[in-house]
């Protein structure tokens, strides 16, 4: 599987998790067609949606959004924690696909992913 269809596939299946009461949106959109240096940017992210904080499960409103190619990773990664931007890895730093799942089941405190009927 391409990188770009995992974290699709991870991005859907985090909002959808523990049958929902996470109250997750997500989305993965093309930034700009291919460029000069052949690659196709893409921008998404997760987040809680509006009002979620009143449910008793959910103590923050958090938002991450990231920049995505097949080149160059996950770049421009954010977190938002209640109106205010947090620190999400060192300064500089990129996260790889794997420490950004990890991230996000972490953020926002995910048991288990949904997994759709095969």
């Amino acid at each position: 599987m391409d990188k770009l269809q995992e974290l699709a596939e991870f991005l859907r299946n985090a909002a959808y998790s523990d049958d929902m009461t996470h109250e997750l949106d997500w989305r993965l959109g093309v930034l700009h067609p291919r460029n000069n240096d052949g690659v196709v940017g893409f921008n998404g992210g997760i987040w809680h949606r509006h009002n979620a904080k009143r449910k008793e499960n959910i103590k923050a409103n958090i938002s991450i959004s990231f920049s995505f190619d097949e080149l160059n990773g996950i770049t421009g990664f954010q977190l938002w924690r209640d109106g205010y931007e947090v620190q999400g890895f060192p300064f500089g730093e990129a996260p790889v696909l794997e420490q950004f799942k990890e991230r996000v089941l972490s953020e926002f405190k995910i048991n288990e992913l949904y997994e759709p009927k095969k």
